[in-house]
């Protein structure tokens, strides 16, 4: 065997013993908060579905949503109504018009946040 192959060879094997230590002994890396921008159409007529997927993605927990904004422009009534009453009945979804974003953004997100 030629002695750089072994050299090689043994750079590799170095690198997947620190690889496998690693992976073993390390706490799990924090994950960074994702939040979900979901926008709203007066002419969608599918928001009931839309809605209920929302929940489907928040109660799985390995997507790591932590919030979820509706963006919503020129909803009908009855469709605003419906979106205000999910964001009542769960605390980490938003309902928030277009034009107001820019204000409403910085309440929520603390984008100071050390992660």
């Amino acid at each position: 065997m030629d002695i750089p192959v072994f050299i090689a060879l043994v750079i590799l094997f170095v690198i997947c013993i620190l690889e496998v230590f690693f992976l073993l002994r390390c706490p799990k890396i924090k994950q960074f908060p994702v939040y979900l921008l979901i926008s709203l159409y007066g002419s969608d007529e599918d928001i009931e579905q839309i809605l209920s997927y929302t929940i489907y993605l928040l109660s799985n927990d390995t997507d790591g949503f932590r919030r979820v904004f509706l963006l919503y422009e020129e909803l009908t009534d009855s469709q605003k109504m419906l979106c205000e009453k999910f964001c009542s009945e769960n605390t980490s979804v938003y309902l928030v018009k277009t034009e107001n974003i820019e204000n409403f953004l910085p309440k929520i997100i603390d984008f100071n946040e050390k992660i």
